[in-house]
């Protein structure tokens, strides 16, 4: 098995497009600075529990990044308010994650949102009405969340 932990080095992720790490045993927290390391960044996939801490802010400046599959990855926390600005973002999965709090409003932004799944159980609230501005969605899924709308 592959593990170790998630780069931080600037210099590694100068000119990445995509990152995918998925059934590995790398650990550690997501760079708070992903956003300034990676602004080529179309694609995140990070699917192992071996990672932990939450969502960096900085991720809203990845403003190319169009698909975030982070299932049953080890971060936690809330959704940082700032997801909103992720203007090209067609994918956004964060199934059997440990999320928790309510969804925020900026969530009404991502006008080229096409797939949300957030089914985990630390996900609960009403939907903000901003969700009404999501015309291009063809995919949620809350299964676990405590969401109501």
């Amino acid at each position: 098995a592959i593990c170790g932990t998630f780069p931080t080095d600037p210099d590694f992720c100068v000119e990445v497009a995509a990152v995918n790490i998925v059934s590995t045993q790398i650990g550690g927290s997501i760079p708070p600075c992903i956003g300034s390391m990676a602004p080529t960044l179309t694609k995140i996939e990070l699917s192992s529990r071996a990672l932990t801490g939450t969502l960096p802010a900085s991720l809203s400046s990845l403003s190319i990044l169009k698909k975030v599959d982070m299932i049953n990855a080890g971060v936690t926390g809330t959704l940082p308010s700032a997801i909103g600005s992720l203007g090209q973002l067609i994918h956004f999965d964060m199934e059997g994650s440990s999320l928790s709090g309510t969804l925020p409003d900026s969530f009404g932004s991502l006008s080229n949102l096409e797939y949300l799944s957030l089914s985990t159980e630390g996900i609960s609230g009403a939907l903000p009405s901003s969700f009404g501005s999501l015309f291009s969605v063809e995919y949620i899924d809350f299964t676990y969340a405590s969401v109501t709308d």
